[in-house]
Protein backbone atom coordinates (compact mmCIF):
# COMPACT_ATOMS: atom_id res chain seq x y z
CA UNK A 1 0.00 0.00 0.00
CA UNK A 2 1.33 3.30 -0.56
CA UNK A 3 1.58 6.57 1.45
CA UNK A 4 -1.46 8.12 -0.59
CA UNK A 5 -3.90 4.94 0.19
CA UNK A 6 -2.88 4.30 3.91
CA UNK A 7 -3.68 8.33 4.26
CA UNK A 8 -7.08 7.80 2.32
CA UNK A 9 -7.71 4.49 4.55
CA UNK A 10 -6.84 6.11 7.65
CA UNK A 11 -8.97 9.52 6.86
CA UNK A 12 -11.90 7.28 5.97
CA UNK A 13 -11.37 5.11 9.23
CA UNK A 14 -12.11 7.94 11.28
CA UNK A 15 -15.16 8.81 9.63
CA UNK A 16 -16.25 5.33 9.93
CA UNK A 17 -15.22 5.52 13.93
CA UNK A 18 -17.41 9.05 13.85
CA UNK A 19 -20.14 6.92 12.39
CA UNK A 20 -20.31 4.32 14.78
CA UNK A 21 -20.21 6.66 17.76
CA UNK A 22 -23.27 7.66 16.28
CA UNK A 23 -25.08 4.85 17.16
CA UNK A 24 -22.45 4.12 20.55
CA UNK A 25 -23.82 7.35 21.78
CA UNK A 26 -27.26 7.07 20.99
CA UNK A 27 -28.99 10.12 23.34
CA UNK A 28 -25.86 11.66 24.90
CA UNK A 29 -25.23 14.23 22.71
CA UNK A 30 -22.35 15.66 25.15
CA UNK A 31 -20.74 12.48 25.12
CA UNK A 32 -20.75 12.34 20.78
CA UNK A 33 -19.94 15.69 21.07
CA UNK A 34 -16.58 15.11 23.17
CA UNK A 35 -15.82 11.62 21.01
CA UNK A 36 -16.00 14.04 17.98
CA UNK A 37 -14.07 16.16 19.11
CA UNK A 38 -11.30 14.48 19.87
CA UNK A 39 -11.22 11.94 17.47
CA UNK A 40 -11.13 14.68 14.63
CA UNK A 41 -8.06 15.60 16.06
CA UNK A 42 -6.40 12.84 14.93
CA UNK A 43 -6.49 13.81 11.02
CA UNK A 44 -3.44 15.58 11.55
CA UNK A 45 -1.67 12.53 12.19
CA UNK A 46 -2.35 11.91 8.35
CA UNK A 47 -2.39 14.78 6.58
CA UNK A 48 -0.23 17.84 7.62
CA UNK A 49 -1.57 21.66 7.06
CA UNK A 50 0.37 22.13 3.96
CA UNK A 51 -1.38 19.07 2.63
CA UNK A 52 -4.95 20.32 3.18
CA UNK A 53 -3.49 23.89 1.73
CA UNK A 54 -2.96 22.65 -1.65
CA UNK A 55 -5.51 20.31 -1.73
CA UNK A 56 -8.08 22.94 -0.77
CA UNK A 57 -6.63 25.18 -3.64
CA UNK A 58 -6.96 22.36 -6.09
CA UNK A 59 -10.48 21.45 -5.59
CA UNK A 60 -11.74 24.63 -3.95
CA UNK A 61 -9.85 27.59 -5.77
CA UNK A 62 -12.24 30.20 -4.53
CA UNK A 63 -12.18 29.64 -0.96
CA UNK A 64 -11.28 32.23 1.35
CA UNK A 65 -8.73 31.53 2.93
CA UNK A 66 -7.85 32.21 6.99
CA UNK A 67 -5.06 33.60 8.12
Amino acid sequence: MNELHKQIFELFRLLDDIDTAGDMFKEDHTGYREYVEKKQKERWFHINEQEVNELYAEFMPDREVEE
